[in-house]
């Protein structure tokens, strides 16, 4: 179980780290900011 759970939270980091990229990319563009 506790590897599940490991597993889960590097998974979730992966994608959080990747959105924070996008969200990222976002704000540097200015139009697709607006």
């Amino acid at each position: 179980m506790e590897t599940d759970r490991e597993r889960e939270t590097v998974s979730d980091r992966k994608i959080k780290g990747r959105r924070e990229r996008e969200r990222t990319a976002l704000l540097t563009s200015p139009g697709l900011l607006r």
